[in-house]
């Protein structure tokens, strides 16, 4: 089976429901966590259907950096892509880096490069 859900890990509630949204309406199929200890919950539910997670920094409970780390140090999970986003101004975290406030355009052009089934 081809990967091909994108994880969504925003604390924001309004944010990540926009982003879903902007998704689904292109074709996404989609999951969604509101910090990083549900992400990494999410992740052992779907499995090897992930094709990408886009994750927030800055969060409660677990942020983005640790989400990272936790998905770094397990072997199905190390090789999956991750884009970050956020608004502050980071300094090179390990993965790519979207700057928020997003289009729906750079977003959506950005996801297809990570999953190719999205075109």
């Amino acid at each position: 089976m081809v990967p091909h859900i994108v994880l969504v890990v925003e604390d924001d509630q309004d944010i990540r429901e926009s982003v879903c949204d902007l998704l689904r309406l292109e074709g996404v199929e989609v999951r969604e966590a509101g910090d990083g200890a549900r992400a990494l919950e999410v992740l052992a539910e779907i499995g090897d259907q992930a094709c990408l997670v886009l994750t927030d920094w800055d969060m409660p409970r677990m942020n983005g950096g640790e989400l990272l780390e936790h998905m770094s140090a397990r072997q199905k999970l190390a090789t999956l892509p991750v884009i970050i986003s956020s608004g502050a101004d980071l300094s090179g975290p390990p993965k790519r880096l979207l700057r928020k406030p997003v289009s729906a355009d750079t977003l959506m052009r950005v996801i297809r490069e990570y999953c190719e089934q999205i075109r």
